[in-house]
């Protein structure tokens, strides 16, 4: 009786998550097709990989095994169906179905073309300041008595 109790207790207090239904699902998978996600995501999965390899040479010896790895774990194929509850949770299948309209409009096709390539930039422009302001911080911070580099 004590374990009865105990596994209800668990059901009623755990959150119940209900399927999508697969036409919004679908609707998600359209958009997606219409941002040129996976080309995105593999554009991006792969700066990501070279800029591993560039701050650790060591690894360019597992090159081979580094795309494999990513393409197990972070590919769009393998997430797709996480991304598209995601999207689902924050828009209504309506707002989708607007996204998707935009991106096969012309100014959308340019969007998908280059916002790939803006968000490397942005990535690369923060990346860059980031690094001109560490020895300042880290100073500041030894001056503070907060680092004992």
């Amino acid at each position: 009786m004590r374990n009865i109790i105990l596994i209800l207790v668990i059901l009623f207090s755990c959150e119940i998550v209900q399927a999508q239904p697969v036409s919004d699902v679908q609707a998600v998978y359209e958009m997606f097709e219409a941002q040129g996600m996976r080309e995105q995501m593999n554009k991006i999965m792969l700066v990501m990989l070279q800029n591993q390899l560039t701050a650790v040479p060591e690894l360019k010896e597992y090159q081979n095994e580094l795309i494999q790895f990513y393409v197990k774990n972070i590919s769009y194929d393998v997430l797709k169906k996480d991304l598209a509850r995601i999207y689902l949770k924050h828009f209504t299948v309506a707002e989708i179905r607007e996204i998707t309209k935009f991106y096969r409009s012309a100014v959308g096709k340019k969007m998908k073309d280059v916002s790939a390539s803006v968000l490397l930039e942005a990535n690369e422009l923060s990346r860059s300041r980031m690094e001109k302001a560490i020895p300042g911080f880290l100073q500041e911070m030894r001056k503070k008595g907060k680092v004992k580099l």
